[in-house]
């Protein structure tokens, strides 16, 4: 009875097509474009082609010369006094 089981399920499964895989015919410079694309040796050589421009970007912008600036405002509303040892009448005459 197993036996019959599985053989049914075979055929029963055989039956359907399967599309795992799909054939694509590609032309020889088509296919030579697609392999340098996909290997990753190559794909590696682009990312540290791009980190060594960064790197290179980098250390240019530490040599070049950098702007510092500092915004300070102080408001006051009551006038300061200044006191001073000297009579009012001194100061004037100054």
């Amino acid at each position: 009875m197993k036996n019959y089981l599985l053989l049914a399920l075979f055929f029963g499964l055989s039956g359907t097509p399967v599309a795992a895989q799909q054939v694509v015919s590609l032309s020889l410079s088509e296919a030579v474009d697609y392999a340098v694309e996909n290997n990753p040796t190559t794909k590696n050589a682009r990312l540290e082609l791009l980190i060594s421009k960064a790197t290179i970007k980098e250390t240019t912008a530490r040599g070049l010369p950098q702007i510092n600036g500092a915004y300070n405002l102080d408001y006051n509303p009551k006038i300061p006094v200044v006191f001073s040892s000297k009579p009012a009448s001194v100061r004037r005459s100054i």
